[in-house]
């Protein structure tokens, strides 16, 4: 993590004017991680509650603490109150992601994302630096986590974005900001949360309203739920796919259909 003020990275979460400019080098949500100069940021869990963590986050150096709630040991000018820390991290990563200007990439859907996410980076880093999402870092705690792996020297970022339910890529979307933005397809993933397909593709299309103007889409053209958005997104955007009349298909090196 590139050093960033203490004040600067949780701006919008602490009141003006109540924490100082010390140089934050990381920020972490395992106690078993703190370290000088980092944010410690608690989840409430079944198991295990980092709550009960903060108080030695604090005697291990650690500048503040996010937390749902006060915390016994941990000084009212080193705690910083917010009433999610999934919201608090995508805040924390929004702020990070503003010092740097890499294009953004971001790529979700209801299969294939991780694949599609690494055949990308791939592609790009033979002539550009690029940090990716590593591993399932992909959702409101593990993509601000790879957004807070960002530095100078990074040219593209491809994040992959992930959700379970209604919203979560919207604010996901605060972070990435895309310069493009993909979506692999609409399927039945999560749909005991989200209860129709319908719902899914309305959560999938969170993301359009974050493309930049100046930006693109690229959306699988051979999915019935994304081929309704011809002529109706927010920016230019490219069908990709097997099927007739797309502006890009997919043929095999013999010429022949697939």
């Amino acid at each position: 993590m590139y050093p960033i003020p203490l004040n600067q990275l949780l701006a919008g979460l602490a009141p003006a004017g109540s924490l100082g400019g010390e140089p934050v080098t990381a920020v972490v949500t395992d106690s078993r991680k703190v370290q000088p100069g980092c944010v410690f940021v608690c989840f409430p869990g079944q198991r295990v509650d980092g709550h009960d963590y903060a108080a030695a986050a604090i005697e291990g150096g650690a500048l503040c603490v996010v937390a749902n709630h006060p915390v016994e040991g941990v000084p009212a000018d080193k705690l910083v109150l917010a009433p999610s820390s999934h919201k608090a991290m995508v805040r924390m990563g929004a702020n990070y992601r503003m010092l740097f200007a890499p294009r953004m990439i971001g790529v979700t859907g209801s299969v294939g994302k991780t694949t599609t996410k690494d055949m990308i980076a791939a592609v790009l880093s033979t002539k550009y630096k690029v940090l990716k999402t590593e591993g399932n870092f992909n959702n409101n705690v593990g993509m601000p986590l790879t957004v807070l792996r960002l530095d100078p020297t990074v040219e593209i970022c491809v994040l992959e974005m992930g959700m379970d339910r209604p919203g979560e890529i919207d604010y996901l979307g605060e972070i990435v900001q895309p310069d493009v933005g993909v979506i692999t397809n609409i399927g039945d993933a999560h749909i005991e949360r989200l209860g129709s397909r319908e719902n899914i593709f309305r959560a999938k299309c969170e993301l359009l309203p974050h493309v930049k103007k100046d930006g693109l889409l690229i959306l699988n053209g051979d999915d019935e739920w994304l081929s309704t958005l011809r002529g109706k997104t927010p920016v230019p955007t490219v069908f990709c796919g097997k099927g007739e009349g797309l502006d890009y298909r997919a043929i095999p090196c013999g010429g022949d259909k697939l």
